[in-house]
């Protein structure tokens, strides 16, 4: 479904294109993985539009400026093929950890209408004033 927007009867969305990219990633070989990021370095160089459009739905690289990207992928893009698959086995395991987290989040986000990042800074405000007047 475009936009990002939940599919019926199943569980879509960002989290969703994000661990299905993460699965296909992780049945790449290193050779494999390495052309997919000399192909999005050269796409970021001869066709720049597209490429930041297809980046814009990729939430880890949706703040970054394109100097920034151009050296990611410049770096990943010369990474031999072991150090590659290594390091995307990392963010693998990462993501696993980190995506219950960012679901659990946004649900209690949801719950209080958008204003968990205040009751957080509430809360953690009245957590450092007691434990500094303690």
């Amino acid at each position: 479904p475009p936009g990002g927007a939940a599919a019926p009867g199943g569980g879509g969305g960002m989290a969703s294109q994000q661990a299905q990219a993460l699965k296909m990633m992780e049945n790449m070989d290193g050779k494999q993985l390495k052309a997919m990021m000399q192909m999005q370095r050269d796409m970021l160089k001869n066709n720049p539009a597209m490429f930041e459009t297809m980046m814009r739905s990729n939430p880890a690289m949706a703040g970054m400026s394109k100097e920034d990207l151009a050296a990611r992928l410049d770096m990943m893009a010369d990474m031999d093929e072991a150090k590659l698959k290594s390091m995307m086995g990392m963010a693998r395991h990462v993501s696993k950890v980190v995506q219950p987290l960012m679901t659990l989040w946004g649900r209690f986000d949801k719950l209080v209408c958008g204003q968990g990042k205040n009751i957080l800074v509430g809360a953690s405000s009245i957590f450092v004033w007691y434990w500094i007047d303690y």
